[in-house]
């Protein structure tokens, strides 16, 4: 039976499913043939006897031994506490059920600098969690992954050697869908079909090795046995032959959130799914250079918020064509490409009319650190001859990661710059400038953090502290008076100042 063969019993089957006829279609169609030779195929592969070992004799000696702590997927990392700064029994006096609740219910931070902790939190080594083994990693994965960190997220499993656990090859074997390294899988699953995540992995990854007959018949025994929904065997079948379906749209609505191997799969059969209406890992898919000029833009500038695209990438991408419309992205562009003409010239007025512009429209995206960090140092050795757009210049170089060097060249000419340049230096205790988020921060620098905190402090959970915090303030502006405050000194307390500075200055610069 060739494969033409196989995809036509394969849709028919689909379409029977599809009317309603379920049951009485397969007890028709029921092939047994292919049955046998998937359990076969399947118990062949794993289920090989052991080769015996050859016996070693060797002279031994005594020697000491000590009991060390047992290794576990939760303790790996990918920066070391030198680097981190955070202590190796971050997480050792904390539930892995108390950590995974606050980074499940975490939502993704809207100031940079909480995202770039977040992300140091998550690839930081330490000894991991009470609970069970392999449960925080997961967590930390699932995080990094909504961070748009793919490329982290998989580096953290490869540590962890995610053969041993479930869930965690689950992960792995997404993540390396999503980040085009499905050959790697493929090869593994080819190797290991014990691993295989699902039917409809097994097919795909049939398919990609060029093996169509064998991947129609596991498909076709994966429906019969019930282990695939209608939905996504149609795909699969339209996937392996889309010829039969030409001319027909396709019709696909994902169980729950599309997940990646859904995502390749309507990809390949040219319907592919926007990604600005997914999680933000599959943003990365755009910036592949197979769309639109358009899509990668967003998609970089989705990911640039969350520091998962650096801001030299997002230039390069800004700056690769002329922008033929205007509104929206477009004006971003322009304002950008009008800033990068004008500073190579000495005209301050224009460079200041353009970076005038750009922060107001990088403003409507949260992307003002992005401006900040590109040009912050440029704009403060330009000779300003306007007041204005010294202060402007001047906030914008606070914004950036050379923000302390600016402050300390600085001299103020009002209560706000005076209270800006403060934060930046560390000390605001005497400063008069007044307003809600100025007082929450002002209050967090002056004040220890409240009880909830110390509670969590005193018994040396130092990482749930953090993340509370954290996702206490993921909302930026947004959040309450009193958690900023919180947030500031619990930073304050855990030696990051340099978090709480920028922190503090991203919620009074970022945003109008």
């Amino acid at each position: 039976m060739n494969l033409r063969r196989y995809s036509q019993v394969l849709f028919v089957s689909a379409a029977v499913l599809a009317s309603g006829q379920n049951a009485s279609a397969q007890e028709t169609l029921r092939p047994l043939s292919a049955i046998d030779w998937f359990n076969q195929n399947l118990t062949e592969n794993t289920k090989t006897p052991p080769t015996p070992e050859p016996e070693l004799h060797v002279e031994t000696t005594s020697i000491d031994v000590s009991i060390l702590a047992p290794a576990t997927p939760d303790s790996v990392g990918l920066i070391s506490n030198a680097v981190s700064g955070f202590a190796p029994v971050i997480w050792s006096e904390s539930n892995s059920s108390d950590l995974d609740t606050i980074l499940m219910d975490m939502t993704i931070p809207r100031v940079p600098a909480l995202s770039i902790l977040l992300t140091r939190l998550m690839l930081t080594e330490a000894e991991g969690p009470q609970g069970p083994a392999g449960s925080f990693l997961h967590s930390r994965v699932s995080t990094l992954t909504r961070l748009g960190d793919v490329e982290p997220a998989l580096a953290l499993l490869e540590r962890a050697d995610p053969e041993e656990n479930v869930a965690l090859f689950q992960q792995w074997a997404d993540l390396k869908i999503l980040h085009g390294e499905d050959r790697e899988l493929c090869d593994l699953l080819a190797e290991k079909p014990n691993l295989t995540p699902g039917y409809d992995y097994q097919v795909y990854c049939l398919s990609r090795s060029g093996d169509w007959p064998t991947a129609a018949t596991t498909l076709l025994a994966a429906e019969v046995l019930g282990e695939l929904r209608p939905e996504l065997v149609l795909l699969l079948t339209r996937y392996l032959d889309p010829e039969i379906f030409e001319g027909m749209p396709v019709d696909f609505e994902p169980e729950d959130q599309l997940s990646p191997l859904e995502f390749r799969l309507m990809e390949g059969v040219g319907a592919s799914w926007p990604t600005d209406a997914l999680p933000l890992a599959f943003a990365h898919s755009d910036l592949r250079g197979l769309v639109g000029w358009r899509a990668q833009i967003t998609a970089a500038e989705r990911l640039a918020r969350t520091g998962a695209v650096s801001e030299n990438r997002l230039l390069g991408i800004y700056t690769a064509n002329e922008p033929s419309a205007s509104g929206g992205v477009w004006d971003r562009v322009a304002d950008i490409q009008a800033l990068e003409d004008t500073l190579s010239t000495s005209d301050a007025v224009a460079i200041g009319s353009a970076l005038t512009s750009a922060w107001s429209s990088f403003d409507d995206v949260g992307l003002r650190f992005v401006l900040a960090n590109l040009y912050g140092d440029r704009l403060g050795q330009i000779d300003w001859n306007s007041p204005e757009l010294a202060t402007l210049a001047h906030e914008v170089a606070l914004l950036s990661r050379t923000y302390q060097g600016a402050a300390n060249s600085h001299w103020p000419t009002n209560h706000r710059q005076a209270f800006l340049d403060a934060v930046a230096i560390g000390s605001v205790k005497a400063t008069t400038y007044e307003g809600v988020i100025p007082d929450a921060i002002r209050n967090g620098f002056s004040n220890p953090p409240s009880l909830k905190y110390t509670n969590l402090l005193s018994r040396n959970a130092d990482g749930e502290a953090l993340l509370m915090a954290i996702s206490s303030v993921a909302a930026g502006r947004d959040s309450f008076p009193s958690d900023i405050s919180d947030a500031i000194a619990v930073f304050r307390v855990l030696g990051l100042s340099e978090t709480a500075r920028q922190f503090s200055l991203q919620l009074m610069l970022s945003q109008s």
